[in-house]
């Protein structure tokens, strides 16, 4: 029977909706974390989408670093070679979809853990090549770690005056023990707080490294009493900046480095699954969710119950506009709790309320993953309000011949398009329905003996295709007439393939860089033409926020500019009391795949902080994430 484990499960972050409230500050001195600064403690090139370095994506050897080689990550629980099971793969698929538009929350979280590691070089140091790349990716990763998503969704909730709290006292320590997010009405994005000043008991700046502004000195202000915050996202120059991002108290969250250890999100069977996820790129807010509770969008963020629409890094959706702006995509989470849906089709009447599946329906082109009880869902779409997808706990749907939908469960997974199509887990097997043009019905079967199945309704004859792969790796194309007549031709081994971790989004949703900014190389420490601010440490001044500083723009007050640093060819490993790095081994001694560096961080001995990346437990409970990009 299938486990109960997928990779969004448990409470949904509705009290985000909540207001907090900020109360004033406990004082008026300054904190920091001594040493930190982002011209040396951030990283010397800025946050990329998945476009800019398109040889480098999340892989088969950056899950097994995260998770290790057992079953439900290697087919048989082979790690040399590992082949990534069907759902596996559908995970890593869906991570690399999440970072089409950056990796700010990889490289804001991998430089917390270096720093708290004493980790040489310098992260600043650090090159854009390949194993630098997968190390931040992993990191990103680890934001769909379920602890990770119900420590972020609690921190939503909190007061200013909590998290400021939090902040302190581990600047106090020494750590940089959180990652700071902050969202607007439709973008979100993931910071790296180090020092905190007070101009005014109720006006503190938050100073952050800031993934987009490699060596610049980022802040966000925070007004205790209005009980709201801005931050300059794109502005060159923060003081002046007239577009600044803004919001209230559960509009920032904080999450806790020490959380992304977490659990395999699909590993465990001791776990269950209390939501269905969706993850949604479009590039037309006219879309909606509908179930036996109500109906939710992008305008209608919530049904009334526990069903929500959140950005993709898990802020309310109270603010968002009703009609599209400038930008050419847009990235979204949908929860819905397992009571709101069933597994009978949506024009189903004769049955009680709760158990029909979600109705989705896109007016322009859409990529979905859905995380349900029973597997991850795959499909995309140039978008057809009169032909809905639909999603249930242990199947999908749609009557769209436009659409190729893909269901993954443990190591079994189908493909298939057609002018209906039915996808449903049963058991050890899954049920394959597609109807034809001229309303044949062709049924399949996919089994632990025939665990790959791709079946395609072309044209309008009444005619199928069916590729079948075995357990052995034969693969059997079959070619059904409209009359049932079935001709069989072997197919060389190799040929078809399922269980991949890379796909290519639609053409109109393709990875862009950060909308917005110049490019990247313009704004790399490399580039002789881009000047890194001056480094400092804050003080209690007088200076109001918003004001223009006295010291150089931008500039954090009290330390001395360091010279511009050149990247390292490569990572060097530390000693000491460390955490352990994202790129160490699993926990779990699984052999490591070839393409792993030898220049990788080792585990160290004695007092340590998890590491962000390392294979953790599989028997934990699972709880509510909500993913950032």
């Amino acid at each position: 029977m299938k486990k109960s484990s997928a990779l969004f499960v448990g409470m949904l972050m509705t009290a985000i909706l909540l207001s907090a409230c900020g109360g004033g500050a406990s004082s008026g001195t300054a904190a920091s974390v001594a040493g930190m600064s982002p011209q040396v403690g951030g990283f010397g090139f800025p946050n990329f989408a998945a476009a800019e370095f398109p040889e480098v994506a999340f892989d088969t050897a950056d899950m097994v670093t995260m998770f290790g080689s057992n079953t439900s990550i290697c087919v048989d629980g082979v790690a040399d070679p590992c082949t990534l099971t069907a759902e596996a793969a559908a995970w890593a698929r869906m991570v690399n979809q999440a970072r089409a538009t950056g990796n700010c929350e990889g490289l804001v979280a991998l430089a917390s853990s270096r720093f708290n590691n004493k980790e040489a070089p310098d992260t600043v140091k650090l090159p854009s090549q390949a194993e630098t790349l997968h190390t931040i990716i992993r990191t990103f990763a680890t934001q769909f770690i379920p602890e990770v998503q119900q420590d972020t969704n609690q921190w939503a909730k909190e007061s200013f005056s909590k998290k400021l709290a939090a902040l302190s006292k581990s600047f106090a320590d020494g750590k940089l023990n959180y990652t700071l997010g902050v969202y607007t009405a439709n973008e979100g994005h993931a910071l790296l707080p180090y020092a905190i000043e007070y101009p005014t008991p109720n006006t503190p700046r938050i100073f952050v490294y800031d993934s987009n502004w490699p060596g610049k000195n980022r802040y966000v202000d925070i007004d205790l009493k209005a009980n709201t915050w801005t931050f300059s996202f794109s502005g060159e120059d923060p003081v002046n900046d007239s577009s600044k991002w803004s919001g209230g108290s559960t509009d920032m969250d904080l999450t806790t480095l020490s959380t992304r250890t977490g659990s395999c999100p699909f590993c465990s069977d001791d776990v269950t699954v209390s939501k269905t996820t969706l993850l949604i790129r479009t590039n037309n807010l006219d879309w909606s969710v509908e179930t036996d509770s109500g109906t939710i969008s992008p305008t209608s963020p919530t049904d009334g119950t526990s069903g929500v629409v959140l950005p993709v890094k898990g802020m309310t959706l109270s603010r968002y506009p009703t009609t599209a702006s400038t930008r050419s995509s847009y990235d979204f989470v949908v929860q819905i709790p397992n009571s709101e849906i069933g597994d009978q089709d949506t024009t189903t009447t004769s049955v009680s309320p709760s158990v029909r599946r979600a109705k989705l329906t896109f007016a322009g082109d859409a990529s979905v993953f859905a995380v349900t009880p029973g597997g991850i869902a795959q499909f995309s779409t140039p978008g057809n309000k009169n032909k809905p997808v639909e999603i249930g706990r242990t199947s999908v749907a749609t009557y769209d011949p436009n659409v190729a939908m893909q269901y993954a469960s443990e190591n079994l997974v189908a493909d298939a398009s057609g002018s209906a199509v039915e996808l449903q887990r049963d058991g050890n097997k899954m049920n394959v329905a597609v109807t034809a043009s001229n309303g044949k019905v062709n049924r399949q079967l996919v089994s632990r003996e025939n665990p790959m199945l791709q079946m395609r309704a072309p044209g309008t004859n009444g005619g199928f295709t069916v590729l079948a792969r075995d357990a052995k790796g034969g693969i059997m194309r079959t070619d059904i007439g409209p009359n049932g007549s079935e001709k069989k031709t072997p197919q060389n081994r190799g040929s078809f393939e399922l269980n991949k971790p890379q796909f290519d989004l639609p053409p109109k949703l393709s990875s862009k860089g950060p909308e917005g900014f110049t490019g990247f190389n313009d704004r790399n420490l490399s580039n002789p033409n881009y000047k890194p601010d001056a480094a400092g440490q804050p003080n209690q001044g007088s200076q109001q926020p918003g004001q223009q500083p006295t010291q150089q723009q931008g500039q954090v007050p009290n330390q001395q500019q360091p010279a511009t640093q050149q990247p390292a060819t490569q990572q060097q490993p530390s000693s000491g009391n460390q955490s352990p790095s994202p790129t160490q081994a699993p926990s779990n001694n699984q052999q490591q795949p070839a393409t792993q560096q030898t220049t990788q961080q080792q585990p160290s001995s004695g007092n340590q902080s998890p590491s962000p990346t390392q294979a953790p437990s599989n028997n934990q409970q699972q709880q509510s994430p909500s993913p950032k990009p």
